[in-house]
């Protein structure tokens, strides 16, 4: 008996260690399946299976030995996808719930500031402009009241120049930012700069966009280059596509912008020096259609429309508001009005619930049917922006020129506000 003891206590610690890392590494692998098959069936445009995988996801994330590390990060994202996939199947009233299981589920103010956000977002869209307002207001008075906090500050001040940019306030979400800057981490660092070149591009200061754009993709490399000191040099496959998938999307975000100051030169640059790699499919679809905007910028029409028509063929990607606002550019280019109009008809639909972005393709629409000569439409259209009130955006102010242009057709040519 003595001779089997020793046998018995070594099979008995391996059973212990096996089951150790039973415990720990199967809602691990669990956890990473789950999460790849929510992405793909997402990309592939199945949002009822997509629903059901989430909440089986959310359900391991909150019962397991995952709870600890996933619970306060990344399970109101979860949370808030499965809101917006509901809504997306038109169950508004689980949509609601899921939102509100973030707003009073004890989470951070950043995530109650987001969940406070995509409900004003759906009532808006529902005509319901009076509730939108209210939780508008409690969202930027949450992002403010807590910007005090160490572990808030510079998320809230990004999700409060948000929300005052939406409302059109872009001079005081430009000052929150610069006040918040000089403390900010690289990671802080990032969403303000991302935030303080939508709100100079949505103002038409497009070399100052392009300035914070690159503040954007210098954190970025910060980022990247300390995790790559952390692990040693090995970084996992998928963090590396990742990395590389947001290197690539920054730099159709500066062509954009490129093209928007007229600098096509600078716009032709950057886009030769893209990494050749393919990523996922909807960030190919966006290096299609900036791509094909590009090269219809710079007279090469045959170019232009071979990208079109090689898009990617992923329903979800094609269908992207980014993507069919920069195919309806590539379009106007190409003077194909009739075809760029009903592409930012498209995107006007989509834009429901988001006055500044309707305001924008009530814009370019505009400029399509003046191209074309339906001044009763392109005036119907300016009045739509004008009346939007966004008074500090760069689409207003071209938008009055065009219409004082309607009503005076001797008047100087004004800017052409679909190419930018």
């Amino acid at each position: 008996m003595s001779y089997w003891l020793p046998l018995y206590i070594w099979l008995a610690v391996v059973g212990m260690a096996v089951l150790l890392v039973a415990v720990l590494l199967v809602p691990l692998l669990l956890f990473s399946k789950g999460s790849k098959s929510l992405h793909d069936l997402q990309k592939q445009g199945k949002t009822g299976e997509a629903y059901q995988v989430g909440q089986e996801l959310l359900r391991l994330v909150q019962s397991s030995l995952l709870r600890k590390a996933y619970n306060a990060g990344y399970a109101p994202l979860l949370i808030l996808q499965l809101a917006q996939l509901a809504h997306t199947l038109g169950d508004a009233d689980a949509a609601t719930d899921w939102t509100r299981r973030v707003t009073d589920g004890g989470y951070s103010a950043t995530y109650r500031t987001m969940a406070l956000r995509q409900q004003a977002t759906w009532l808006r869209a529902a005509n319901r402009e009076g509730e939108a307002q209210v939780l508008e207001a409690q969202a930027l008075a949450l992002a403010e009241s807590s910007s005090g906090e160490p572990s808030e500050t510079g998320a809230n001040i990004a999700l409060s120049a948000s929300l005052l940019t939406k409302r059109g306030q872009f001079a005081e979400a430009l000052r929150r930012i610069e006040v918040a800057r000089p403390a900010a981490s690289s990671t802080e660092a990032i969403g303000l700069a991302s935030q303080e070149a939508a709100i100079l591009c949505a103002m038409g200061r497009y070399d100052e966009a392009i300035a914070a754009h690159n503040r954007f993709q210098s954190e970025l490399e910060t980022i990247q280059e300390n995790l790559h000191k952390s692990s040693i040099g090995v970084i996992p496959g998928m963090v590396r596509k990742s990395f590389l998938n947001i290197r690539i999307a920054s730099e159709l975000k500066r062509i954009h912008l490129c093209l928007r100051a007229g600098k096509v030169g600078a716009a032709g640059e950057t886009w030769d020096a893209l990494p050749p790699d393919v990523v996922d499919d909807d960030t190919e679809a966006l290096r299609y259609a900036t791509g094909a905007w590009l090269f219809a910028v710079r007279g090469d029409e045959d170019k232009a429309r071979r990208l079109l028509a090689d898009m990617p063929t992923t329903n979800a990607a094609k269908q992207k508001t980014s993507v069919q606002e920069l195919v309806g550019l590539a379009l106007f280019a190409l003077r194909d009005y009739d075809a760029a109009a009903t592409q930012f008809q498209i995107v006007l639909t989509q834009c429901a619930g988001k006055p500044l972005a309707q305001a924008e393709a009530h814009a370019r629409l505009a400029a399509c049917y003046a191209k074309q000569e339906r001044d009763d439409l392109a005036r119907a259209e300016y009045e739509a922006v004008i009346a939007a009130g966004f008074e500090e955006a760069v689409f207003t102010s071209e938008a009055r020129t065009q219409l004082s242009r309607l009503q005076n057709p001797d008047a100087p040519e004004p800017l052409r506000l679909a190419n930018r």
